[in-house]
């Protein structure tokens, strides 16, 4: 290589060298500047989807606690009821159709079980319980059998006031 480079005309020489440098700069901008400029970017990007994300976040927990206060009237509408009658009754409102058995565990909580139950309707029935009668679930065991519908076995107990 040196043989060949001696052998050129120093014009061609210069030509060769200005080339070769600027070969040289496109590579060092290719491969080390212009990645480190798109992951800056994309850190900057990352970061201010994160700061929208905490800013929301704070507004939504601002709006939770003021929501959590309301909720002084738990277990209000249970009127003194055995819990596997309040869930009897709610199973009832739901339309989830008849579970598979009830049982009474002590005077403070009931076990359910469900087999082919719509989940949506079940969420918001045990959410129900919990709001409204001060019924909350203490175990589940859900498992999905075809869309939007599971099998369930869920024990709830009264929230002490």
């Amino acid at each position: 290589m040196k043989l060949w480079f001696s052998q050129l005309v120093p014009r061609e020489q210069k030509w060769v060298l200005m080339g070769g440098s600027l070969l040289l700069l496109t590579l060092i901008y290719l491969l080390l500047i212009e990645p480190a400029l798109l992951a800056r970017e994309q850190r900057q990007n990352s970061v201010k989807a994160l700061q929208q994300e905490l800013l929301w976040m704070q507004q939504s927990q601002t709006e939770a606690l003021s929501l959590g206060a309301g909720q002084t009237n738990i277990g209000k509408r249970s009127n003194g009821q055995a819990p596997y009658i309040i869930v009897d009754a709610a199973i009832r409102r739901a339309r989830l159709g008849t579970p598979e058995r009830i049982d009474p565990q002590g005077k403070k909580g009931t076990k359910v079980q469900f087999a082919q139950v719509d989940f949506n309707q079940l969420m918001n029935m045990l959410s129900d319980l919990e709001l409204n009668h001060g019924l909350r679930v203490t175990s589940a065991n859900i498992s999905k059998m075809q869309a939007g519908k599971v099998n369930a076995r869920i024990n709830l107990e009264r929230v002490d006031k």
